[in-house]
């Protein structure tokens, strides 16, 4: 390990991504890929890609990265609360009203913002706990 600020003080060696390894060298890509998979730190994941079993190898990066996300996780919630009411929900509508426009486009459906925002009023027949941001 080598000393470097970035990383608080270690230097990890380089971690050869599988896809880069497939095209350099395969012979050293099946090695790569039998000793992550075997590995202790593998998560296998219940799908396939391809042929092979999905899976993820916990690194000390990813560890590093997921207490860097709990971190920031608590100070958005902790600032976010010390807004009011009504603008948690105002964000709330507009994030759920992005993914509705999200989601109609990769389904090729056509919506305006204004055709899935229902101006406060409840669709016919929703109850007011499924529209509870509103």
């Amino acid at each position: 390990m080598i000393a470097d600020k970035k990383n608080k003080g270690v230097f990890f060696m380089a971690y050869p991504l599988l896809n880069k390894l497939y095209y350099q060298d395969q012979s050293r890509y099946a090695q790569v890929y039998q000793d992550r998979f075997q590995s202790e730190d593998t998560v296998k994941l219940d799908f396939s890609i391809g042929d092979r079993q999905a899976f993820f190898v916990q690194t000390g990066d990813l560890w590093r990265r997921g207490f860097q996300i709990l971190r920031l996780n608590g100070q958005v919630t902790a600032l976010s609360s010390a807004l009011p009411l009504i603008a948690r929900r105002q964000y709330s509508r507009k994030c759920l009203i992005d993914e509705i426009m999200l989601t109609n486009r990769i389904e090729g459906v056509h919506s305006s913002r204004k055709e899935i925002d229902w101006k406060g009023s409840r669709p016919s027949g929703a109850s007011a706990s499924v529209l509870s941001v509103w």
